[in-house]
Order: structure tokens, then sequence, then C-alpha cells
């Protein structure tokens, strides 16, 4: 039974991603984000915008009880997810996002999972996050970006 019961909270613990609308118009583009009935909204905590720099690295961050929604609508962002929740079956494993305009898409990202992004583009990057609850500096801990449990190399 047990067993059961870590199965279903991994698999409603899973990072999701959805494609974009992005409408190209000669005076500028629409990106869309997300709306009440998307299947990806929760509820609503806060929404707050980060840039960052060419090659800047921002990582590594976990969130206890968060899920986060990412998007960036401007310039290009690597996001790098890693797992190491021992009764996931991605247990031990990184996986990358490339999110710009061009590959516009939204990543759900779940609790308990360590993330970070790398920026890729010349232009500072915008990301914005919408999150289901308001951050709170005791939900979520810190790692160095290049902290050896991590095993990612940013390049």
């Amino acid at each position: 039974m047990k067993k059961k019961l870590s199965k279903k909270i991994f698999f409603k613990k899973i990072v999701k991603v959805e494609n974009l609308k992005n409408i190209k118009l000669t005076d500028g583009n629409v990106v869309k984000y997300l709306d009440n009935k998307s299947k990806f909204f929760k509820k609503f905590g806060e929404v707050y915008f980060s840039t960052i720099k060419n090659k800047s690295i921002k990582a590594w961050k976990l969130h206890f009880h968060m899920t986060q929604l990412f998007v960036v609508p401007v310039g290009c962002v690597k996001m790098v997810i890693y797992d190491n929740r021992p009764n996931s079956l991605t247990y031990l494993k990184t996986q990358e996002f490339i999110l710009s305009p061009e590959s516009y898409k939204m990543v759900q990202l779940p609790p308990d999972l360590w993330y970070g992004f790398q920026g890729q583009s010349i232009q500072e990057a915008l990301i914005v996050n919408l999150t289901d609850i308001v951050h709170s500096p005791q939900e979520s801990t810190k790692r160095d970006s290049f902290d050896p449990t991590v095993p990612y190399q940013w390049s």
C-alpha cells in the first residue's frame, strides 16, 4: 500500500511543460502566459519578474511547498532541474529546458526539486514566475551554483 501511495505522490508532483502562443505582429508580439481555465493554474500566490544576464547563473534553489509556473518572454534562458527525491522515478536525474519567445513554453515546477537558470542571450532575459503561495524565506533553501551535490556542470 505504501508503494502505491509514493507513486501517486510522484505522479502528482512532476514537472510539466506546455507550449504557449507567441503571436507575431508587425508592431510587437503578443505572448500569452496563463488564464484561470488552464490545467496548470492552481491558485494565485504571487507573480514576480527576475532578470538574468548572458552566461550568468542563478542556482540552486528548492521550495518545500511552492508550485511555480515559469516563462521567459524576453531573451533566452536555460533552466535546469535536479531531482533528489528518493521515491521519485527521476531520482538523481537532471533535465534541461531552453525558454525563450522562439521556444515559448511554460514549465510547471512542483515543490522539492532543485532548479537553476543560466542566461543564454546577449540581451538580459526576463523570467516570469507565477506561484501558488506567497514567497517566504523559511519555505525555501539554496545551494551554491557549483555545489558538488548537484551532478550538473554549467557550461
